[in-house]
């Protein structure tokens, strides 16, 4: 199985890069996307077919087993509720999907400039996978596709724990990583921090393996792998320091060796989303722009170091980010995580990777200003998961807490299931829809937040009264995807003709003072002024 998720991974790597070059070319074309798909999935089932086995975990074999296996399944089923629903998260709603349609609709990938979608020109692995999954169905298949990278995330995971672990154990760590507020939300998005997380843990595992059998492909497939990772978040790119770090502490004192293997990990990583790179240096003179250009103020606001290293800062800060962050992280961590220090004599040096990995983690998390809190940690809590798990088998096998295994299975399950019912609570909201006791128009119109920054056509006004050869320059809206009528919005408005103006949430421009108001919707906030 690990084989194939590997396969898999590189095969939507390639599979992005291929939809990426057809958009440069401007030949993105529905059945040039669908032939391109149909291969994808042939190849992909192909290799599923010759190297998938039956794993032992799905076998029942005594009540604790099945107990964190029905947990695990409830938390993915309830999960699946608000996945198979309309998208109402509001980054998937602002660039996510909204990109994918921009793109849809003039057949190629461009750089679309202004204040609103300046992610247009950073790598996008998740938005370009998404291009089929809007062009196919809707943004349920996008969501769909994310829901998607969350298993495979778990099953790589899993994987990864039988180097070290028990399968019972192994089960345990999984039910850590649902457990997460953040991972369990994030399933039910069209986001892209769940095909962030696959490629992280797929890196570690691969990391792994080279330690374990020092082929210099595994180096470089590590590298490709993180290569993936940068390519889906930019941010992602603090892994190759991080690896660089791990290398040094389990290759010291051989720094030959330790510079050759950062350099091997450093091509292999940066060469995956160097053809964005050029991209987005060929469109604004940056190649990782929207960063060091204005846009993103808050990322390159640096803090004096003495802040940054006060101690009840860091205290406040670093516990901040596991208890109070607005997407919550299982408290498990911090419960567990101090315990290490009773294990460490018993640990091999491949188990200290793990603690180290995570304590470079959070330091580096810590050290970015505005980091995004934990859903930039999300990536990276399979291997903290793992570490649990390792502090637990440890304290009842080799430090003679025989107890605390039943505990810490306790105070998993427990968290665990506070989780499935906060979940179960939110997706509520979906099952009217599912049922279609409700329609989409119906269930939008009640659940978007329309004084914030969402919009949707709640009454057909726009579909009704806007034609094809209409055009309608927006003002003051935010979150596009939902706009489903000829339109330019006023951050990439070039003085083109427009028959009609629309705002929301705003006051109409002083040019257009002189048209009429032909429509208004105090749901939405949304005005149409029509030229005289």
């Amino acid at each position: 199985m690990f084989f194939f998720m590997k396969m898999f991974g590189l095969l939507l790597g390639i599979y992005s890069y291929g939809i990426f070059f057809l958009g440069i070319l401007g030949i993105l074309q529905k059945d040039i996307l669908l032939t391109g798909s149909i291969v994808f999935w042939s190849v992909a089932a192909f290799v599923f077919s010759n190297y998938i086995s039956i794993h032992t975990f799905l076998f029942v074999r005594d009540f604790k087993t099945g107990l964190v296996i029905t947990f695990i399944f409830l938390s993915i089923g309830i999960n699946l509720i608000g996945a198979l629903g309309p998208e109402l998260s509001y980054d998937s709603l602002w660039y996510h999907l909204t990109l994918p349609k921009l793109y849809l609709q003039k057949n190629e990938i461009f750089f679309i400039p202004g204040g609103l979608l300046y992610y247009s020109a950073m790598p996008k692995l998740a938005e370009l996978l998404y291009i089929p999954a809007v062009s196919f169905t809707n943004e349920i298949g996008a969501k769909f596709i994310h829901f998607g990278f969350g298993i495979g995330g778990i099953i790589v995971l899993y994987q990864l724990t039988r180097r070290f672990l028990s399968q019972k154990m192994s089960l345990l760590v999984i039910a850590v990583l649902v457990s997460n507020l953040v991972f369990a939300w994030e399933v039910i998005t069209a986001y892209s921090d769940l095909m962030w997380l696959f490629y992280e843990v797929l890196a570690f595992a691969t990391f792994f393996a080279y330690l374990q059998s020092r082929l210099k492909l595994y180096l470089i497939l590590t590298g490709v792998f993180l290569g993936f990772a940068i390519t889906t978040k930019l941010v992602a790119i603090i892994s190759i320091p991080l690896y660089s770090l791990l290398f040094l502490y389990y290759l010291f004192p051989r720094f030959k060796n330790w510079i050759a293997s950062c350099v091997t990990l450093l091509i292999s990583a940066l060469v995956v989303p160097l053809p964005w790179f050029i991209f987005s240096y060929i469109n604004t003179r940056n190649p990782v722009y929207p960063f060091f250009s204005g846009y993103l103020s808050s990322y390159e606001k640096i803090d004096s170091l003495l802040d940054i290293l006060r101690p009840g800062n860091v205290i406040e800060n670093v516990s901040g980010l596991f208890l109070f962050s607005p997407d919550p992280v299982s408290p498990i961590y911090l419960i567990f995580f101090p315990l290490v220090f009773l294990i460490w004599k018993f640990l091999s040096t491949h188990e200290r990777l793990i603690f180290l990995y995570c304590l470079l983690v959070t330091i580096f998390l810590y050290l970015i200003p505005e980091s995004g809190g934990a859903r930039f940690l999300l990536p990276y809590l399979p291997v903290f998961s793992l570490g649990v798990g390792i502090v637990i088998f440890k304290l009842t096998k080799d430090a003679g807490y025989k107890a605390f295994g039943a505990v810490s299975v306790a105070i998993i399950l427990l968290v665990l299931f506070s989780t499935i019912i906060y979940r179960a609570a939110a997706n509520t909201k979906y099952i009217p829809y599912l049922l279609g006791q409700e329609t989409k128009s119906e269930f939008l119109t009640k659940h978007l937040e329309f004084g914030f920054s969402d919009f949707y056509d709640s009454d057909g006004y726009f579909a009704e009264n806007i034609q094809a050869d209409d055009m309608v320059l927006l003002f003051g809206f935010h979150n596009l995807y939902y706009v489903n009528f000829p339109f330019v919005h006023e951050s990439w408005y070039t003085g083109e003709p427009v028959t009609h103006v629309a705002t929301q949430r705003t006051e109409l421009p002083d040019q257009y003072l002189n048209w009429g108001l032909v429509y208004e919707n105090e749901k939405t906030r949304v005005k149409v002024y029509e030229k005289p």
